[in-house]
């Protein structure tokens, strides 16, 4: 190799253009830490009307009795599967959540 010509730095020749630079220190982690921070209070809230949901269902006289609802009990063993409350669960979730994320 002839000692005029410098090696490529970074596997880049001269006349390509560098298309992604490196970050300074500290400058990309913050937005990383800022898109963790939203998904963390996303899924606080998320949790918070889980909860709420799980305390008001006790007191609504519609879930868990509901036509589909299927309950049996044997010899002291019982298994309930709620169909129609987790069809309708379903269906409100899906209204709700295409509703919410349609703007994006």
């Amino acid at each position: 190799m002839p000692k005029s010509r410098k090696r490529p730095r970074f596997g880049f020749s001269a006349g390509q253009d560098i298309i992604y630079r490196r970050p300074a220190m500290g400058q990309g982690v913050d937005m990383e830490i800022q898109g963790l921070g939203k998904i963390v209070i996303f899924a606080g809230v998320v949790l918070t009307v889980i909860g709420v949901l799980m305390l008001l269902a006790p007191k609504l006289p519609f879930v868990g009795k509901l036509p589909g609802d299927f309950y049996f009990k044997k010899d002291g063993v019982s298994f309930y599967f709620p169909l129609a409350t987790s069809i309708i669960v379903s269906i409100v979730l899906s209204i709700l959540l295409s509703l919410f994320f349609r703007g994006k």
